[in-house]
C-alpha cells in the first residue's frame, strides 16, 4: 500500500510538473503569437507607408518632368527672343545705312 501511495504521489508530481511545463509553454506561445501580430500590424504600417511614399516620390518625378519641360520652352523662347533682338538691331543698322545714304544722295542732287 505503501508503494502505491509512493507510485501516486510519484505519478502526481509527475503530472504537476507537465502540467507547469505545459502552461508555460502554452504562456510562451500565446507571447510569441502576440508578437507575431505585433510585427504583422507594424509590417502593413510600413508597407502603407511605404506605398505613400512611393505615390509621392512618382508625384515629384512628374512634377519635375513637368517644371523642366516648362524650364526648356522658356529656354527656348527666351532663344528666340534673344535672337529676334539680334534681328532687329540688324535690320536697324541697315535701315540706319540706307537712310544715311538716301540722305547723302538728297544733298548731292540738292546741291
Amino acid at each position: 500500500n505503501e508503494l502505491k501511495s509512493a507510485l501516486e504521489q510519484q505519478i502526481e508530481n509527475t503530472r504537476d510538473s507537465y502540467q507547469r511545463q505545459l502552461s508555460s509553454l502554452k504562456e510562451e506561445i500565446a507571447d510569441r503569437e502576440r508578437q507575431q501580430k505585433h510585427l504583422e500590424t507594424k509590417n502593413q504600417e510600413e508597407q502603407a507607408r511605404q506605398s505613400k511614399l512611393r505615390a509621392q516620390l512618382e508625384e515629384e518625378v512628374m512634377k519635375k518632368e513637368l517644371v523642366t519641360k516648362k524650364l526648356n520652352e522658356l529656354e527656348l523662347q527666351l532663344d528666340l527672343k534673344a535672337r529676334a533682338r539680334q534681328e532687329t538691331r540688324g535690320i536697324e543698322e541697315i535701315a540706319n545705312k540706307e537712310l544715311s545714304n538716301i540722305n547723302s544722295l538728297r544733298v548731292a542732287f540738292v546741291d
